[in-house]
């Protein structure tokens, strides 16, 4: 078994086995890709963690127990799937007992295994690290009204970066998509990884706010997409309700009373009412177009230093034009 350094174990585990030694609430809060053979499930953590309080030899004792009871069940699923003499990268949340056990008992039968040095902890300082820091990547950022249509032309782009995806959220009051976010530690491990599938060709990108739902994007990520070429997207008032209308034409009831009383201090009561009304009359079209003349529009701070605007009106056309971006 080889113990190796969190930036080290994050540049090679891509390609091989992984293993989240964690509990199965830990690996559904935030992971790297990999599979869930616990050291421990999570009420044996918790009852573990309670002992160690009271009796440190005690909860010990209970934990190796469990951990081989566990570990006897993971040994049949890896006889199955995993090839004899593989290599396997392994973690836990501190790179401690949890992964040391397994990484032991795999060593041991011959697998080539490595441990992260001070686990997911050390994982996730990376990831922020590298957040923080980098600064190597191009962008082209699309800034525009809402509804101009700035993600369906992201998404017609190969190399983009689609945070609103990732987040599950459409970053707008009404944005919370039926998914729930994922938690800020995910969501920053799945912009790191995104990050390092590009080279050095331009990365298009929509302008966002630090805020997207309850996540927040680092300062210095924010900031190198804001120093990327902007463009300004536009698109007629049709296209700009429509493109609305599909995208939250699915929302409840209760979820839209619970938006609108958050805005209810910008709109008023009278437009509040107006509103809901439309809702109930499913006329989202006109609701759509209140909406976006009365609240977003009036919001809406066009970026400075804008270097190309671009009418999304025609789909086809403007991917053509930012194609050529890309080339330049």
């Amino acid at each position: 078994m080889q113990e190796i350094s969190a930036r080290d174990f994050l540049q090679q585990y891509k390609t091989q086995i992984t293993i989240d030694a964690r509990s199965p609430n830990e690996h559904k809060h935030s992971r790297i890709n990999s599979l869930n053979l616990f050291a421990l499930d999570n009420l044996q953590r918790e009852e573990v963690g309670t002992i160690y309080k009271h009796n440190k030899f005690n909860a010990n004792l209970l934990g190796a127990s469990l951990i081989c009871k566990n570990t006897h069940r993971h040994l049949k699923f890896i006889k199955k799937n995993i090839k004899a003499y593989s290599k396997i990268y392994i973690y836990c949340a501190r790179g401690g007992q949890r992964s040391s056990s397994i990484a032991h008992i795999l060593s041991e039968i011959g697998f080539d295994v490595y441990k992260c040095k001070g686990g997911f902890k050390e994982i996730r300082q990376e990831v922020i690290n590298y957040l923080d820091n980098f600064c190597d990547k191009k962008f082209v950022l699309l800034c525009g009204m809402s509804g101009v249509g700035k993600s369906r032309i992201l998404r017609e782009l190969d190399n983009n970066i689609d945070l609103e995806a990732m987040a599950h959220h459409l970053g707008s009051t009404f944005g919370l998509r039926n998914a729930k976010q994922p938690s800020q530690a995910q969501f920053d491990i799945n912009l790191y990884e995104k990050l390092h599938t590009f080279n050095n060709e331009l990365i298009f990108c929509e302008a966002e706010s630090k805020n997207i739902g309850v996540l927040t994007l680092s300062n210095n990520f924010y900031e190198q997409i804001n120093k990327g070429i902007k463009i300004l997207c536009t698109a007629s008032d049709e296209i700009r309700v429509n493109n609305c209308v599909n995208d939250y034409k699915n929302i409840s009831k209760d979820f839209f009373m619970l938006c609108l009383k958050r805005l209810n201090k910008y709109l008023g009561n009278a437009n509040c009412i107006y509103y809901e009304k439309l809702f109930n009359n499913k006329d989202f079209n006109t609701l759509a177009y209140e909406l976006l003349t009365n609240y977003y529009d009036k919001v809406y701070k066009k970026p400075s230093n804008i270097d190309y605007e671009l009418s999304l009106d025609d789909m086809k056309k403007a991917k053509e034009f930012l194609m050529q971006i890309s080339t330049l």
